[in-house]
Order: structure tokens, then sequence, then C-alpha cells
């Protein structure tokens, strides 16, 4: 039986092959309140939101990639 706390979560698994624990890493709890989650959305945010490599290391937009990343990874 699964069982979920605010920062706990315990997945019951029927072996090492059980995709379920794949899928919670790949896509996280699928809790939709709490927006995406998983390894797959923090890649996505890396990829997707990055600047352009010609982008000024002082422009803005550098930090709010940081800061997309860093909230990415704060829910993975």
């Amino acid at each position: 039986e699964n069982w979920c706390g605010d920062d706990l979560f315990a997945l019951a698994l029927k072996g090492e092959q059980d995709l379920k624990f794949e899928r919670l890493v790949l896509d996280g709890l699928g809790r939709g309140e709490q927006g995406p989650q998983g390894y797959r959305h923090y890649l996505n945010v890396l990829a997707a939101e990055r600047p352009a490599d010609d982008s000024a290391l002082d422009d803005a937009r550098w930090t709010r990639w940081a800061r997309s990343v860093l909230s990415a990874f704060d829910a993975f």
C-alpha cells in the first residue's frame, strides 16, 4: 500500500522491475494542485526555458531561468 505525507512518500513495489518506481521518478506523484513534478519536468525546464547562448550573462533572463530551474528541482 502506498502512503503519502507532507514530506514523505512510500511506494509499495512488487519487485525491482516494477515500473511504478520509474514513473514516480520521471513524472512525480501527479498531484495536480502542486504543479508538475519529477525528473522529466526538471529536464524540460532546463532545456525549454534556457535563454539563448548568446545572451549576455547579466541578462535578467538568466536569473529567471535559474529560479525556474531551482523551483523545478525542489519539486523533484
